[in-house]
């Protein structure tokens, strides 16, 4: 009789683990939906970017090519591409949102006919992106970016010497194209800043003062001030952030005279501080 109580009883217990598991996976099944509905990222495109309402910031980086680029600025190039396309830490606090950072060389081109070199995002949590798409699907993604990256550097490095160097005009027209821009990002400049075009003049022989500037030149300045213009309590705030490429006989003035006032007037933002450390800044 105790054995036939004991077979029930391990009977009974058997049935009630199975039912403990299933219950279990069954649960777990339905934590990984809801996880997946609340944390979801899109599909990402070719440059790793998700759709348009889930990018936050659209930071611009405009990389003077007019002139050779020293060894310094080529330094700083590689690590300013990789960190355009790091983790955003701010994820979970910035609506599921990550920024998007456009790449240009600026050459002696007409800036309505600029493309861009690279385009990269942010990634949302590596957690969150392994649920919404595979490892395989990622680490094609990452594959892409890098070989776009090594692209890009290798571009730079062999640069021809331009004739002409419209930056004013570029940031007019860059900051125009919503694909590429919004109020509250970053627009990082690594330049001479040596502006040489027929509206604006040459700096390299005087530099102008801002008020004192052409009218054909101050039109371009007024369309970027439209275009990024943030009012200074706002909590995002537009930036331009500048790298300076020094050079033999530079210009007196040339920062401080028009560059620094320029910052200011069109983005509203008073932080002109220049940057040596500017890939910190993605």
């Amino acid at each position: 009789m105790a054995i036939g109580s004991n077979k029930i009883k391990a009977s009974l217990n058997k049935s009630f683990w199975d039912k403990v598991k299933f219950f279990t996976l069954l649960l777990l099944f339905v934590f990984a939906l809801i996880f997946m509905k609340l944390f979801e990222t899109s599909d990402l495109d070719e440059n790793g970017c998700p759709d348009s309402n889930l990018i936050a910031a659209k930071n611009i980086v405009l990389i003077d090519a007019t002139d050779k680029i020293d060894n310094a600025t080529l330094n700083l190039l590689k690590p300013l591409l990789h960190n355009s396309q790091l983790e955003q830490n701010d994820w979970f606090d910035n609506g599921h949102k990550v920024d998007q950072t456009t790449f240009y060389l600026l050459s002696d081109e007409n800036p309505s006919d600029m493309v861009p070199i690279a385009r990269f995002c942010k990634k949302s949590p590596g957690v969150l992106e392994e649920i919404s798409k595979s490892r395989k699907d990622i680490e094609k993604i990452e594959n892409r970016i890098k070989t776009k990256i090594n692209t890009t550097y290798e571009k730079v490095k062999h640069n021809n010497i331009a004739t002409r160097s419209q930056i004013i005009k570029s940031i007019a027209f860059l900051t125009d194209d919503s694909t590429n821009w919004k109020k509250g990002s970053k627009f990082i400049i690594i330049s001479d800043f040596e502006e040489i075009s027929s509206e604006c003049g040459n700096f390299a022989k005087k530099v102008p003062l801002l008020n004192n500037v052409h009218s054909d030149c101050k039109r371009w300045i007024d369309i970027a001030k439209a275009n990024m213009e943030t009012n200074p309590t706002d909590t995002i705030q537009s930036k331009i952030l500048t790298h300076e490429i020094r050079r033999q006989n530079m210009p007196e003035g040339l920062m401080s005279g028009f560059w620094k006032p320029y910052q200011v007037y069109v983005t509203g933002n008073k932080d002109v501080t220049q940057k040596k450390d500017i890939q910190n800044d993605l």
